[in-house]
């Protein structure tokens, strides 16, 4: 090998090295900003009467009606038949 392709090479492997550091030791950093608020609010008694019992029921079928909707388009893209191609 040519003097000019091995620097090449020892130039692209500590690029590459050096991109590598630097996404290892900068995944795991937080943004700096505001810390995250929380939408709980503590003083609130959970609503147990009937009404409140069947309101959230209700929000669990309909949630559920979504993930039966998404497991069965899912399902049908599993089961898609290849298409022939022809050149």
């Amino acid at each position: 090998m040519s003097k000019s392709t091995i620097i090449t090479w020892i130039v692209a492997a500590i690029v590459i090295l050096g991109g590598a550091y630097y996404w290892y030791t900068h995944q795991g950093a937080a943004p700096a900003g505001a810390p995250p608020t929380t939408s709980q609010n503590t003083n609130a008694a959970p609503d147990t009467s009937d009404a409140g019992v069947a309101q959230d029921a209700a929000a669990i079928d309909a949630q559920m009606s979504g993930l039966t909707s998404d497991s069965a388009s899912l399902d049908a893209s599993l089961n898609d038949q290849p298409v022939s191609q022809t050149y």
